[in-house]
């Protein structure tokens, strides 16, 4: 049973907390996020395996009522990595989200693998930036509505893709996109560059995508929005920085790098 799996466990858990953020807005103690899940089967110990997980990865937040019963709220970081793994084909937040029953199947070999462990902080580059700020988690909703508005520039864009991660194209684009995120990061170091909201925002949004190839299946829409877009928009920026609208020390690498990965993330997807 994928239930008797902390890591699975912990993904559902998370998602029964989100939808508790985005509807009363109130906290759940451990009996009442228990009580949620259909069927039998989810132990106390198991389901404390879980809120640990999330508690090691800074998901949730917790305090105590007067009479000591500890209760539960999804923290800023949980909310951000759930709706982004609402995103992605295979994802158990996905899949639990469809169907609660989910949990209670026998686990298979791979259903933790999309588990991204690496995202303990969305709103985190690295050893530069630190935490997300409200102007930007409000410039990444922005740019979240805006690519709802504009539509798909792709036909059929809400088919997916099967990525073949032995094949020379994934790793042609992974390594195009590693260069890319690296531009950025050498960039923020520059002491005449001024990495601001935007570059943040586009920094963030791309890493997201890198982390998209590691889905088997692909929507292409969310690659759009996740990679096609984030790329386009930085050639466009750092084509203006090499004019000198922008002073960016790195933009001529950066605009190389970042026309490289465009071209062999659409040869991936097969739009090149």
């Amino acid at each position: 049973m994928r239930a008797r799996n902390p890591r699975l466990l912990a993904e559902t858990v998370l998602y029964i907390l989100y939808l508790e953020a985005i509807s009363d807005g109130g906290k759940l103690d451990q009996s009442t996020i228990k009580g949620r899940f259909p069927g039998v089967g989810i132990t106390d110990t198991l389901l404390t395996f879980a809120i640990n997980d999330l508690r090691q990865r800074q998901f949730v937040d917790n305090e105590y009522s007067t009479v000591g019963i500890e209760h539960f709220t999804i923290s800023r970081n949980g909310y951000d990595y759930v709706r982004y793994r609402l995103t992605l084909t295979g994802s158990a937040i996905r899949d639990f989200s469809k169907s609660y029953e989910w949990i209670l199947d026998e686990e298979v070999p791979g259903d933790d693998s999309p588990i991204d462990n690496n995202i303990t902080n969305p709103g985190f580059i690295p050893g530069t930036i630190g935490d997300i700020s409200d102007d930007l988690a409000d410039v990444v909703d922005l740019y979240e509505e805006l690519n709802d508005l504009e539509g798909s520039s792709i036909p059929a864009s809400n088919r997916t893709v099967t990525i073949d991660h032995n094949g020379d194209p994934y790793k042609e684009a992974i390594s195009a996109l590693e260069a890319v995120l690296q531009e950025f990061r050498k960039d923020h170091k520059s002491s005449i560059n001024h990495f601001d909201i935007e570059d943040r925002v586009l920094f963030k949004v791309l890493e997201a995508g890198r982390t998209l190839l590691d889905e088997t299946e692909v929507y292409l829409e969310t690659a759009e929005n996740y990679l096609i877009r984030p790329l386009r928009r930085i050639i466009e920026r750092y084509d203006q920085a090499i004019v000198g609208i922008l002073v960016v020390e790195h933009g001529s690498e950066m605009l190389t790098a970042a026309k490289t990965a465009l071209d062999a993330v659409l040869k991936l997807l097969g739009l090149g």
